[in-house]
């Protein structure tokens, strides 16, 4: 079956492969398809975004204008319960933050305590 590339260029045409087909080209095949159309599909939440200590993503607003929501096939309780999930990831997350904070502070504490044991003053 011919392919036109523009006006002006040749046309190229689709060649079989010389390549036998092994399994896994036919495994490869089926995923690109399948992850190809699971966007499409209704109700398609992308996945959670991934906190990590120190590095803290604050969540995306909550879509609220019907015109919006009605586009990406979502009700408001469903965006809400996304924008509320995020809320508590990222506050776990400064909270995961804070204590990672407060163990390096002590670390650095008992240090210096070590190095200068004649400092008996607590911080």
């Amino acid at each position: 079956m011919p392919f036109s590339l523009s006006s002006g260029e040749r046309s190229l045409q689709a060649r079989p492969s010389t390549r036998p087909q092994t399994g896994l080209c036919k495994v490869k095949l089926a995923f690109l398809v399948v992850a190809g159309l699971l966007p499409l599909s209704t109700h398609a939440q992308p996945a959670p975004v991934q906190q990590v200590p120190g590095h803290c993503i604050y969540p995306s607003q909550p879509l609220v204008d019907e015109a919006s929501l009605h586009a990406l096939d979502l009700t408001m309780g469903e965006e809400l319960a996304r924008f509320m999930n995020e809320a508590q990831a990222y506050s776990q997350c400064l909270d995961a933050t804070k204590q990672q904070l407060n163990s390096e502070v002590d670390q650095y504490m008992q240090q210096y305590r070590e190095a200068h044991p004649m400092v008996d003053t607590e911080y």
